[in-house]
């Protein structure tokens, strides 16, 4: 029976977080300089063209995934590597983990960007002065809302990594009484690289904000992952208590 009155503890799991980062990325040296190597690429690619700054994102997102699944299996599972045991056979545990990255990206398209597009549409129709404030609150409450969401379903990505897949209704269940932590802990968590994206592109260019923040990119995977992986451990356990 689970403990209704423990909870996942914050500045801990946040702590732990980072101590997995430094271990993963210490553990797997050469995968992860390659994979900043390959920001660079993308950066020194789509450098002085910002409508292919995003794609170059999404290549490198999409490409960290064996990333994830390793870091994912790290603070679950033990010492792993890039083989089929972790990846799955002729990667298709990295075709789940894609599949169930895009559920959750549907999700903040339809609960954030068509709200947001429908108010930006009836505020430019209607002209109407003062009322910003009312549609930037309705964008504000619909980008919560999806936020809340997501964080808590995000939480079916460890399960898939290690090959154990939880419904989404399961995991939903799993996240409730812990939803604070789970939204502000990952925001937390992506400031630094932010705050140093942001340095890069104020004292020097845009470009180069944007390329540091490619190369840094893969870091940022693993401390998200090592979070979700973390806290879905410690939510586990606490529901079998």
């Amino acid at each position: 029976m689970a403990d209704s009155t423990a909870k996942l503890p914050f500045i801990l799991s946040m702590k732990w977080s980072v101590q997995w980062t430094i271990a993963v990325a210490l553990r797997h040296q050469v995968a992860v300089a390659a994979y900043m190597a390959g920001g660079v690429l993308l950066s020194l690619l789509f450098m002085g063209e910002p409508m292919l700054v995003g794609l170059g994102w999404i290549v490198l997102g999409v490409a960290s995934i064996a990333l994830a699944l390793v870091t994912h299996n790290e603070v679950l599972c033990g010492p792993s590597g890039f083989n089929a045991a972790i990846l799955g056979q002729s990667g298709g545990r990295i075709f789940s983990y894609f599949l169930d990255c895009m559920v959750l990206g549907v999700l903040i398209f339809l609960i954030i960007l068509i709200p947001t597009f429908l108010v930006i549409l009836i505020a430019s129709v209607e002209s109407a002065e003062g009322s910003a404030m009312v549609w930037g609150g309705i964008i504000l409450i619909t980008s919560i809302i999806g936020l809340v969401i997501t964080s808590r379903l995000a939480l079916r990505l460890p399960s898939r990594a290690i090959g154990m897949p939880m419904a989404w209704g399961d995991v939903w269940r799993l996240g409730a009484g812990h939803t604070l932590v789970l939204v502000l802990a990952p925001v937390l968590l992506s400031i630094p690289l932010a705050v140093v994206s942001g340095l890069a592109e104020g004292l020097v260019s845009q470009a180069f904000g944007d390329a540091v923040h490619m190369v840094l990119m893969p870091l940022q995977v693993v401390l998200t992952c090592s979070f979700l992986s973390v806290a879905y451990g410690r939510l586990r356990a606490l529901a079998t208590v």
